[in-house]
């Protein structure tokens, strides 16, 4: 998260940065108190009229659903807090919200992770609904988990899948709504990918299948899925909705 201040006059002392979590009962699931910039650059030494930007790495607790997100101001040596108000003619508080953040359930695929020609695995996957109207989207966020450094950029392909294998809906971006390009991973690291796809205002009733995989746009060619013996298994991942 990037937080961007801004210090409006003289005399203002040095303060940490305090971030929570917290449930919807106000329950706090992660707390942290950073000095801005790792101490290097405390508030003290802000110019008035000055525009700070610091970033700060959340821990996202276990905790499925709405969480919110507060920042404030808290004197180093106390801990107690700088009164804040977060909007005009509101009283003052210790404070102030952030757009909440919605945690989501990963659901492991069946099995063990899917493997992707030795370069990602498909750790696990969730939907957001498993019955779709004509013109509704769905929401599919994939797990992936880099296992090699990679030199290429990857697209990643979500189709909505009827009848003889009819598509009906699909998605082709990179990662993360392309902002994320595979070509950055590093080895070992967790991304989540959300997609979302909507179902053609054409398709006809009936069940459907989501098919995911990755190809490289140069060549069109796609990454191959093995099992657990190296063996060329596939070049996609079929996700039954009605599971």
């Amino acid at each position: 998260m990037t937080l961007y201040w801004q210090k409006l006059r003289e005399g203002a002392g040095d303060y940490d940065i305090a971030l929570q979590m917290v449930d919807e009962a106000g329950g706090v699931l992660w707390q942290e108190n950073v000095l801005p910039l790792f101490g290097e650059y405390p508030t003290s030494r802000w110019e008035v009229g000055q525009i700070v930007q610091t970033s700060h790495e959340l821990t996202v607790p276990s905790t499925v659903g709405k969480v919110g997100l507060l920042v404030g101001l808290s004197f180093p040596d106390s801990g107690e807090m700088l009164p804040v108000r977060s909007r005009w003619l509101v009283s003052t508080s210790e404070w102030c919200p952030l757009r909440p953040i919605q945690v989501r359930s990963t659901s492991q695929a069946d099995g063990p992770a899917i493997n992707f020609d030795n370069q990602l695995l498909l750790l696990g996957y969730d939907l957001d609904r498993r019955q779709l109207r004509p013109g509704e989207t769905l929401e599919l966020s994939l797990t992936w988990q880099c296992l090699n450094r990679m030199d290429e950029d990857y697209t990643v392909f979500v189709h909505i899948l009827g009848e003889q294998q009819c598509i009906w809906g699909q998605e082709d971006i990179g990662p993360v709504h392309g902002t994320y390009p595979t070509s950055q991973w590093k080895e070992g690291e967790i991304i989540e990918d959300i997609h979302s796809v909507q179902l053609s205002y054409e398709a006809p009733p009936g069940e459907y299948q989501i098919e995911v995989g990755l190809y490289l746009l140069s060549t069109m060619a796609r990454l191959r899925v093995l099992d657990e013996e190296m063996r060329v298994v596939d070049d996609k991942v079929i996700i039954e909705m009605t599971k």
